[in-house]
């Protein structure tokens, strides 16, 4: 059994040497195999120096009981994958965006528009053609307020900030 550095090394022996019980036990050609391969490993990965390994490996390859496997393998940590913890993420509440500002900005404007369309009407309904220009101002408006907050509004670890125009990130 090879030994990759998400197996456990003394899973490859036929018993745990580490264990009192198994310690006292003899070890076969097979305990001798696995010992020799996590030893040439640690060897490739320049875990033992060049004068260790002969010496190593000749002690491993004339175990007769599984506990002479322990000094030979437990100073031999197996290296571990790095993880890289996740940076943290800067929650910005919903009602905060820049989004929600420019809707609701636009829900405002709306509402007072609906408001002058029934004063126009209440006054004759002679006025109502005054909406169609004030729509042609105000639509672009809004959706020009929509999508900036959308583009502003912050990914994972991002923040509000806009970049500077000059490139400068100095303050």
């Amino acid at each position: 059994m090879t030994n990759t550095p998400h197996t456990n090394p003394w899973q490859g022996f036929t018993r745990d040497p580490r264990s009192r019980e198994a310690s006292q036990l003899r070890a076969s050609d097979a305990d001798r195999d696995h010992a020799v391969g996590i030893l040439a490993e640690a060897y490739a990965d320049g875990r033992l120096r060049h004068s260790e390994y002969p010496e190593r490996m000749e002690l491993a390859m004339q175990a007769t009981h599984l506990r002479e496997f322990v000094p030979l393998i437990s100073d031999l940590a197996l290296p571990t994958p790095l993880v890289v913890p996740e940076p943290p993420r800067h929650v910005i509440p919903w009602f905060r965006t820049p989004a929600f500002h420019a809707l609701s900005a636009a829900a405002g404007i709306l509402i007072g528009i609906g408001i002058l369309v029934l004063f126009l009407n209440g006054a004759g309904g002679a006025m109502w053609w005054i909406i169609w220009p004030f729509m042609f101002f105000v639509l672009p408006q809004l959706i020009g307020l929509v999508k900036s907050g959308i583009e502003r509004t912050p990914g994972p670890g991002g923040t509000n900030e806009l970049p500077k125009p000059n490139g400068d990130d100095k303050s």
